[in-house]
């Protein structure tokens, strides 16, 4: 399924108690479409699986990766001696009036393909992946202020 970065999200009716009022796209990649890439910094594949972890907005069935070949099965990544299987579920950030939703293939499309997020997403990013089990997510570490710094070059 694929939807231009930062466009009006569509792909469900599903809303959260925590979304805000404008949700946005970010991440919908499909074979066919170009998308920005860049190498990816350290950690931040590991912080978006996290994120996957939470299965926001899950759906029946999955989606595979049309990116790269694969035998129809459904895709992990290891996190902590757990499997986290991607594309059945969403990633949704929030940062102020507007929630950016990408499906949880974005670990994947990260890691594998060399998705580059968008600046304002990276930006949103910034307070989740430094704390994801803390209320406080307003102090981001130097280390994910590094690997932001590498992205915006």
């Amino acid at each position: 399924m694929y939807f231009d970065d930062l466009t009006p999200y569509a792909y469900s009716e599903v809303r959260l108690a925590d979304d805000a009022p404008t949700l946005l796209n970010f991440g919908w990649l499909e074979g066919g479409h170009e998308y920005p890439r860049s190498l990816p910094p350290a950690g931040l594949a590991d912080c978006t699986l996290r994120l996957a972890s939470k299965y926001q907005a899950g759906m029946r069935g999955f989606h595979t990766c049309t990116l790269c070949p694969h035998n129809g099965a459904q895709l992990w990544m290891p996190l902590d001696d757990k499997r986290i299987y991607l594309g059945s579920a969403e990633i949704r950030i929030r940062s102020g009036d507007v929630t950016y939703v990408a499906p949880n293939l974005l670990p994947h499309y990260i890691a594998e393909h060399g998705y580059r997020p968008p600046a304002k997403v990276l930006k949103a990013l910034e307070s989740y992946c430094d704390n994801p089990d803390s209320a406080d997510r307003k102090k981001p570490s130097s280390r994910f202020r590094a690997i932001l710094a590498r992205l915006r070059r």
